[in-house]
Parts: C-alpha cells; structure tokens; sequence
C-alpha cells in the first residue's frame, strides 16, 4: 500500500519556563542558585552541560497540522489491449491484395485484404439481370394496367352515392332539428304569453288605485279588453300545441319508413301515405300559428293604447303612476316578444318541407337506385377480372423471389472477398502473402484492439478486501516515462485467489479511461488505486503514533510537561501520516521517537559537555 499527503512541517516551540509563587526560604535560595547557575551555563556553551554533568534526552516535537491525505494500493502488473480478434474470409481464394501490414493501426470498416474475384463478379452481374428480368415481369402483372379503367367507374360511382347519402342524412337531421326548433320557440311564446296574463293582472290593480283620473279610466278599460284578447288566444293555442303533437307523430311515422328504406325494406306505399299525413299535420300548424298571431296582435295594440293613456297631460307627471307605466311597458314587452317567438316557430315549421322532399326522393325515388347499381356492376366487372390474375401473380412472385435469393447469393460471395476490419485496432500478424490460397475458415490476420488498454496484477489477502470496482486509479507505464500519469477504474477483481510462490494472490484489471497510443502490449506499469482520502484534516506523523497502556495514543507537550494522551480517534493513514479525527487539537505539539543524538566531547574549563540535537523542536526535560 503506497500513500501520499500534503508535506509536513516540523514545529519548534518556544516554551516559557513555569513560574511558581513562594517566598525565599532556604529551599528556595538554592532553586534560585541553580537557576542562575544554568542561566550561565546557557549563555555561555549554548546547550553544552556544566561540569561534565550527562544531558538529559532533548524531545522531538512535531505540531498538528492540517493536510489532504489519500490512501493507495499498489499494483503492479503489464498493459495489454482488452481484446484480441482472428480475422477470415468468409469463402476460399487467392490472395489478390494486401491493404494492411503487422503493427498498422486501423479503423472499423477499413479494407484489410482482397481474393480474387472474377467468378463472383460474373455471377453477381448475370444474377442481376435475372432479378431485374423477373421484377419487370412481376410488375406488368401486378400494375394491373387494365384495371384502371374499373377503378376508376368504382370510384365514381361510389362519389355520386356518397353525394346522395349525405344530402339524405343531413335532411333527416334538420326534420328532427326544425321540428324541434318550432316546438321550443312556440314553447318560448307560451311563457311569455303567461307571462303577460301576471303583468297584466298586475297593471290592472295599479290602475284601480288611480282610477280618479278620467285616462287611467280609459286605460283600465282597453286593459279589460286586452285580458279579452288574452283570453281569445287561448282556443288558436289549444288548437297549436295539439297541431305540434299531430306533426310529432307524423314525423315519427316518415322516421319509420326511412329506417326500414335504411334497413333494404323500403315501402314507397307507406311512406307516400306518411308523407301525407305529415303535409296535413304541418298545413294545420302553419294556420294555428296564424290563429294565434292574430289575438296576440290585437293584445300588442290595446297595450301600446294604455301606455298613451298613462302618459297624457293629466297622467304624465303623476308619481303615482310610475310603477303603472313601468308595468305597461313590461306587458308590452311579453306581447312583443310572444308575437316575435311565434313567427319564428312558424317560419321553423315551414322550413320542414326541404328535407322532406330529399328524403322523399331517396326512399321513393330512383336516384339512390340507379347509383346503388352502378357502383355495384362497377364491383363486378372489376372482380370478374381479378379472378384471373391471382395465379399469375403468384407465378411472377415466386420467380422474383428465387430470382433474389440467387442476387444475394452472389452478392455475399462478392462480398465475403473482401476482408474488412469489424473494429478499430492494430494488426499484429498476417498469416498468408499475396498469390497464397486460403480456405474459407483460416484465420488470415489477428486484430488486437487499441481502444481499450487494461493493467492486470495481483494483489494479496490484505488488500483485495478493500478494492471495489469502479475505484479510480492513477497509472504510470515504465517506457513512456514515469513522469506521465495516466487514469484509469477498477474493472476487474478475481472472485478465487490463485497461489503463486505459496502464497494466494488476486487478479485485479485496471481499465486504463484513455488509451495511449505509445503504449504498446506488453509493458509494464504500476496503478495506484484510491481507496480513501480525506480533504484539509488533522493529521499527525505516523512515527508519533504509540502504545500507551495497551491502547494506541500519542504524547503532548503542555506547559512543558510532557502528557499521554489515549482518547485520539484516528482515521486513515499513509506511509508518513495519520488523520486525527477527534481528541487533538490544530498546533498541538506531539512527541516523536527521540532522534539519533551526535556526541563530541570538548574541554571547556576543565569539564567536558555533550552537544544534543536533532530535527524538530526540543524541550529539555
């Protein structure tokens, strides 16, 4: 397993000595004393003892720093391409042309070789002519050129039906929809004459309040006429609606009779003496519509005469009767609306006379006849000669198809001459020279793809158990210079170790994401393969790292005291640095193994003294 982190720096704190309250006693003069003495001793030969004295070990300190740390295993192994393919021609022959050569990198589709070809271009051409013989024949049978003429009476005849039979369909919709228009509109005029009959009951007790005046008696009076007129109306609408329900049945009578013409049943007998009874039953409602207009009228006029009785010299400016004359001009306004409603039902009624006589003349006529005839010998004569052709047809089929499939023979042998490269790769041997004969299953070349390159090595039980597929790797090929990094994923991981020297190791493929064209199969490489990493983290030396009462823990310097300290989580780790998830702090100073000291010995005023060093910070204990 092979790591990196960000480079680490070594701290060299600077620690005040601790300071103590106490007064001078004895002990204290001979604290002081040998504090001045190594004050002396410190100014004078910097960290060489007085006296000859031993140097007590200096401490290495390192501070807690912050740093991106990824975790790796190595793998080593070669770079070989992902796949290999034998390349053959799918017939026998001689070897007309070479278009590759050993070590060309090629594309898919690239023309690799030829055989010669003579025979199979002859036969391609004669095929052709077969097949496009044989097509030509098929076609004059199956373009049916006599038959045009047929479809196309077809054709016409079935317009001129279509023509009649929608004129006929929409016919019997507007004998429903202008029936129905009459009989809503005279039920319209219906309500607003009962309508008026309130109005006018209204209008004559507000004209009883006023009857001081000489013109609300003349209006009173033409009121009681117009309630005459009203009640004269009544017998011409009785005389209506039962005319409305005689036209109601006559129409359901004719729908019988165009259902059973509809149905191939048609009675032209009955359906005359429908028509009959229909002409009468809307003759009587043309004369009841008229029966009714004509009180109605009558009713509008005497309405219009009480407005100008309320609105003379004497009446005119009378408070009283504004609600009078606003009650007149609401009756006026039914009477008008009642007369409008019935011209308009009467004038629907009549329109029902148009679709009548289309329907009349496709259930009793000859047009529908005539048309259903001609478009049924057009039918017939057309497959009276169809009859005969299917047999031809088939005939002229069957020789396109075996004329096709000999065009395709031929063609594939054309083709299988030809040896074409199925993908992008480099040919890495040629099996035969040109002029050479080669049989159809003989593999002629190996093409060995270069758009895949994958590093394949091992690894031991330690690591395999931390590798994923998909893990992302850096790779580095020794002969393209180590200076180059390449990316690739895990793609592979054998699921059964193999042994190898006695000890059980996996297959692991590295899948390199882009192939290098310099990198040619067979070289060696390396890929290291990111297990773990963790950004801008606490991170401590390895070396600082201990066993502390049999749990794993570093040692702090504080306030010059040097403190173990066992309840640090640590998280991943590399060759020289571990991640410090709790329990340390950023700039705390952690002891490491005390270095290899160099001792020289001098004389300085008749005693000797040790020089004591070493790189990282040192705290004199």
């Amino acid at each position: 397993m092979t790591t990196s982190s960000a480079p680490l720096t070594t701290a060299r704190p600077s620690l005040a000595p601790r300071s103590r309250v106490s007064t001078f006693s004895g002990r204290s003069r001979l604290i002081a004393a040998a504090a001045g003495v190594a004050i002396l001793a410190t100014a004078g030969v910097g960290a060489t003892r007085l006296l000859g004295a031993p140097a007590a070990p200096a401490l290495r300190t390192q501070a807690v720093q912050r740093a991106t740390i990824t975790q790796t295993i190595a793998i080593a192994g070669s770079v070989n391409p992902s796949t290999t393919t034998n390349l053959t021609f799918g017939t026998s022959g001689e070897v007309a042309a070479e278009m590759a050569s050993v070590g060309q990198n090629v594309n898919a589709g690239d023309v690799l070789a030829k055989l010669k070809d003579a025979d199979q271009q002859a036969a391609l051409q004669q095929a052709a002519s077969n097949l496009a013989a044989a097509q030509a024949r098929y076609n004059a049978t199956a373009n049916g050129d006599d038959l045009i003429p047929l479809r196309a009476s077809i054709d016409q005849a079935q317009q001129a039906l279509d023509r009649l039979q929608t004129s006929y369909n929409s016919a019997k919709g507007n004998l429903d929809t202008y029936n129905g228009w009459a009989v809503s509109d005279r039920t319209a005029a219906n309500q607003s004459y009962l309508a008026a009959l309130t109005t006018l009951s209204t209008l004559q007790a507000d004209l009883f309040m006023d009857i001081q005046y000489n013109d609300v008696r003349t209006a009173t009076a033409t009121s009681n006429t117009l309630y005459q007129n009203l009640q004269q109306a009544q017998v011409p609408s009785t005389t209506l609606d039962q005319a409305l329900t005689d036209l109601g049945a006559a129409i359901s009578a004719l729908k019988t009779q165009m259902a059973a013409s509809d149905a191939g049943k048609a009675d032209p007998q009955a359906f005359a003496a429908a028509q009959v009874t229909f002409n009468a039953a809307l003759s009587r409602v043309q004369s009841a519509f008229d029966g009714l207009s004509a009180p109605l009228a009558t009713a509008l006029t005497n309405a219009n005469s009480i407005i100008a009785s309320l609105n003379t010299a004497s009446t005119k400016g009378a408070p009283s009767l504004d609600q009078t004359r606003a009650d007149a001009n609401l009756l006026t306004q039914q009477l008008t609306t009642a007369q409008q409603q019935i011209i308009t039902a009467k004038s629907k009624a009549s329109a029902l006379s148009t679709p009548l006589a289309t329907i009349a003349d496709a259930v009793t006529g000859t047009s529908f006849n005539n048309a259903r005839n001609s478009l049924a010998n057009a039918k017939q004569s057309l497959q009276t000669a169809l009859n005969a052709r299917p047999s031809n047809l088939q005939s002229a089929l069957s020789s396109v198809q075996s004329a096709q499939t000999s065009y395709d023979t031929a063609q594939n042998a054309l083709a299988n001459t030809v040896l074409k490269a199925p993908s992008a790769g480099q040919i890495t041997a040629i099996n035969a020279k040109v002029g050479e004969t080669l049989t159809g299953t003989a593999a002629f070349m190996v093409l060995t793809g270069t758009s895949q390159l994958v590093l394949h090595g091992t690894v031991g039980e330690a690591d395999v158990a931390t590798l994923k597929l998909a893990q992302v790797a850096t790779i580095t090929v020794d002969a393209i210079g180590t200076d180059k990094r390449l990316t690739g994923k895990v793609t592979k991981i054998d699921p059964i170790a193999t042994v190898s020297q006695g000890v059980p190791v996996y297959g692991v493929d590295v899948t390199l994401d882009v192939a290098d064209p310099a990198i040619r199969g067979g070289m060696t490489g390396s890929a290291n393969v990111i297990i773990a990493s963790a950004r801008d983290v606490l991170v401590v030396p390895n070396t600082a790292i201990k066993s502390l009462g049999g749990q794993r823990g570093v040692q702090v310097v504080k306030d010059g005291e040097t403190i173990d300290i066992t309840d640090v989580a640590f998280g991943i780790s590399n060759d020289s640095v571990t991640e410090v998830k709790s329990g340390l702090a950023l700039g705390d100073l952690v002891v490491l193994p005390t270095a290899r000291t160099t001792t020289t010995t001098t004389n300085q005023r008749g005693g000797q003294g040790v020089q004591v060093g070493g790189p990282g910070g040192a705290i004199g204990r």
